[in-house]
């Protein structure tokens, strides 16, 4: 199971999960379609765009739980 931190690049994300491209939306970041997705750290990008970043983290490792939960 991943777990997600501050320093988790944002393409590893999007990359690892599904469902996490939503997420991204719904804090309003189009981190999908952004070139410095490969660059820019999830601690950078909520920074960046004054999101808190324990949430927007705790929003992406609730969908590794919750896909987890369905694999066991």
């Amino acid at each position: 199971m991943t777990k997600y931190t501050r320093d988790t690049l944002i393409r590893d994300v999007l990359n690892s999960s599904e469902g996490a491209a939503a997420v991204f939306e719904r804090y309003g970041l189009g981190c999908p379609m952004c070139l410095a997705a490969d660059m820019e750290t999830l601690g950078s990008v909520a920074d960046m765009h004054d999101i808190v970043v324990d949430g927007l983290i705790a929003d992406l490792n609730a969908l590794e739980d919750d896909h987890s939960e369905v694999e066991a």
